[in-house]
């Protein structure tokens, strides 16, 4: 199960890594941006079937003087039930920011380079980060004449891919960071993304939720290891069964980690369907040698 899993997950998101970055040269379809999906998908990228909220949500103000309310209702009905159904599955699987960094770091680990290692205090640094980011991307496009599209580092990364020459910018100084960054901690980008932390505050309404049996956990510390965002209440919930967090990507790296039968599950309107077992951890262990 645990190799299936993980070809399913990577699956997906090369699916929806070319459906977003080659959708219209591959396919011919352009859907109407008012369907834009809470991810981060480049806004100039006109090859893409499918676009993300990113640009619309960070110039705000400008969106807001020359759309219709009917058109703004429903972009926010759109997104609200998008992330009630999918939650951060949307990081997890759909995202293509997200596939390009776990094809970094799968990168790294073919050159067999080492992943930093990231203690409390450096994933504080992070949260740092993640709110001068979210300040910087919201407060743009509402207060400012400033938008973070000059500084994104997906506009220097994802129109290229698809053939779109852009010229100089500062959104090519951060799109190098980007990749040194992502190559060396996994899913940096998604430890400071302003849309996925949007998506997360509504992570009590989701469908989607993270479940631990603690009973069964022997806090081994193995789901903390694993997991890219450094969630810590995985490992040290005692009381609660629900650890679901705003920051949780549904990426179920904790769960393949787990050696604990039941310890920890991936539930969808509460019903549990994928588990950690015994079985998972010792394919994982194969998976990784």
């Amino acid at each position: 199960m645990n190799r299936l899993a993980s070809k399913f997950r990577w699956f997906v998101m090369a699916i929806f890594f070319v459906f977003f970055t080659f959708g219209v040269h591959i396919f011919g379809l352009k859907v109407p941006s008012k369907f834009a999906l809470p991810i981060f998908s480049c806004p100039i990228n006109y090859e893409t079937s499918y676009g993300g909220s990113c640009f619309t949500l960070c110039h705000l103000k400008k969106w807001v003087s020359a759309t219709t309310t009917a058109d703004i209702v429903f972009f926010i009905v759109f997104t609200f039930i998008t992330i009630l159904i999918l939650g951060r599955l949307l990081c997890g699987y759909i995202c293509p920011v997200g596939f390009i960094q776990d094809v970094l770091d799968k990168f790294r680990q073919f050159l067999k380079f080492d992943q930093i290692k990231f203690s409390e205090k450096r994933y504080k640094i992070l949260n740092i980060m993640k709110w001068a980011t979210i300040i910087i991307f919201f407060a743009g496009g509402i207060f400012w004449e400033f938008s973070f599209c000059s500084i994104c580092p997906i506009l220097a990364i994802s129109p290229p891919l698809a053939g779109i020459k852009i010229v100089f910018s500062l959104s090519i100084v951060f799109a190098i960071l980007f990749i040194v960054l992502s190559f060396f901690k996994r899913r940096f980008w998604c430890n400071i993304c302003p849309i996925g932390y949007m998506i997360g505050v509504f992570h009590k309404l989701s469908f989607t939720s993270l479940k631990k049996d603690c009973q069964a956990c022997t806090e081994c510390g193995a789901c903390y290891e694993a997991c890219p965002m450094g969630i810590k209440i995985i490992l040290t919930e005692r009381e609660k069964d629900d650890v679901t967090t705003n920051d949780c990507l549904m990426c179920m790296e904790c769960i393949n980690k787990c050696p604990e039968k039941d310890a920890l599950s991936l539930a969808y309107f509460e019903k549990k369907i994928y588990k950690a077992s015994r079985k998972n951890f010792f394919e994982n262990q194969d998976i990784n040698e």
